[in-house]
């Protein structure tokens, strides 16, 4: 069923649901708007509110604007704190330093948000699965949906906290006593709702614009699971399905983002013409900076003929003389109520390229995983990659073109070095003073570890 609605009133209405919601414990939480699923999912319409509960909440969070990009660039090598957040005790300055708390940690809010979602996400599953009133079609798209979205979750929470409790239920007197699921496990549970929301997604978009999970968005994260879990022929196959859609084209730099481009496969709407993602001022408040004056700094990791350097990161005087080097990936960084020019992307097609051609790679296909690198460094005017990698070098060139085509981008470079297990020398190299293997993971919110059986992750 393709539902057609317009995005500025559905905000409204789900306004009105009240699904900004609050909480201190995320294992305690119940999705508010959605007290009653025999009236939730009582047709496809009154369905089609809750699903898009999802898609609002994580839009218009913190987590996703600013956070999950920019500041958790800070704890990798690509961006260093500026102006208050350089300053002892600011957010910035405790992410880079890794000074992370349990009590007030900046990433206590993946934690909770996260697992609010996951919520949302299993009492969308049980309202679709008991629905009596949707038709057979919606149904399939709903419950789709939220399976993807709950993997979604997971994905960033066993990635960034290790094994925890995996939850299927929203019954809090259950889950909260609940002990930690392995990440292996995790994945393999991620990669199992993923393969389920293929069969029962369209392979259409089920909206105007690509805001919604289809077929192609569930095979993007499946490709990024997959390859996280090790199982490199999955995502050789997930990526390939998009790779062969003719629906999807590498889009020139200057157009990567557009609301319209070739390249997107999924993006999440907004009614500004903004971007929170780029962050661009040419004044002392400019809080986030590109690694830039040592080596292994994210701007010199760029060959100086690589068209991406300039595209991605701008040179500005910051008014006293001060040169600033700042994320300009996002080109549209108004706010106003012009027709947006640009969205926040989910997934695009460069990162599913180089999905397969790292998976290709770690098989020792190295041809193949040569030829879809060198899309992207044909595409910024740059030579191939030499033709004689192979191995564990070939791997390496790779996470590093990683680097530079997704640079400020869901935390990428964060778990491209943990998946790679260079991080240790990566991090001790560039953050001596500072980083400790301990930091792969972030402390779990010391609330959850009071209400409920879990224990903190080691060293905090």
């Amino acid at each position: 069923m393709k539902i057609n609605r317009n995005h500025h009133i559905l905000l409204a209405l789900l306004t009105l649901c009240g699904i900004t919601l609050s909480c201190n414990k995320a294992l305690e939480v119940t999705p508010k708007y959605i007290l009653n699923e025999e009236k939730a999912f009582r047709n496809d319409s009154v369905a089609a509110l809750q699903l898009a509960g999802i898609y609002s909440e994580f839009a218009n969070s913190g987590t996703l604007s600013y956070g999950i990009h920019l500041d958790l660039s800070f704890i990798s090598d690509d961006m260093e704190p500026l102006s208050y957040l350089a300053v002892p005790g600011s957010a910035g300055y405790v992410l880079y330093n890794y000074q992370l708390r349990p009590i007030d940690a900046p990433t206590n809010d993946y934690w909770t948000n996260f697992y609010r979602y996951i919520y949302y996400a299993n009492s969308i599953i049980a309202g679709v699965d008991a629905s009596t009133g949707m038709s057979a079609g919606f149904k399939n798209q709903c419950k789709g949906e939220a399976l993807a979205w709950r993997a979604f979750f997971y994905y960033y929470l066993t990635s960034f906290y290790g094994p925890l409790p995996y939850v299927t239920d929203g019954n809090y007197a259950v889950t909260s006593h609940f002990t930690r699921t392995g990440t292996d496990s995790i994945l393999t549970y991620c990669m199992t709702d993923l393969k389920l929301a293929d069969s029962l997604v369209s392979q259409d978009y089920p909206t105007t614009g690509r805001f919604h999970f289809n077929r192609a968005a569930v095979n993007a994260l499946l490709a990024r699971v997959a390859l996280a879990k090790g199982d490199y022929q999955e995502a050789i196959n997930a990526a390939s399905t998009i790779l062969n859609d003719s629906r999807y084209a590498l889009a020139t730099l200057n157009d990567m983002f557009n609301a319209s481009s070739s390249e997107t496969i999924m993006q999440l709407w907004n009614q500004y013409n903004y971007s929170p993602v780029g962050q661009i001022s040419n004044n002392t408040s400019t809080t986030y900076g590109v690694t830039h004056d040592s080596n292994g700094s994210l701007y010199s990791a760029f060959d100086e003929n690589d068209a991406r350097r300039d595209r991605f990161i701008k040179q500005e005087d910051d008014g006293t003389g001060t040169l600033l080097f700042v994320n300009n990936k996002y080109l549209n960084n108004g706010n106003d109520d012009n027709a947006p020019v640009e969205y926040l992307v989910m997934f695009r097609l460069d990162e599913v390229l180089l999905n397969r051609a790292e998976a290709y790679a770690r098989l020792q296909q190295n041809e193949e995983a040569l030829a879809d690198a060198n899309m992207l460094r044909q595409r910024a005017g740059i030579d191939n990659l030499p033709s004689s990698l192979n191995g564990q070098d070939l791997t390496d060139a790779i996470i590093e073109e990683r680097r530079r085509e997704l640079c400020f981008e869901w935390a990428d470079r964060w778990l491209s070095l943990k998946r790679n297990k260079n991080i240790n020398a990566v991090l001790g190299t560039f953050k001596p003073a500072t980083w400790n293997e301990k930091y792969m993971l972030f402390p779990i919110p010391l609330s959850d570890v009071k209400n409920s059986s879990l224990t903190q992750n080691q060293g905090y």
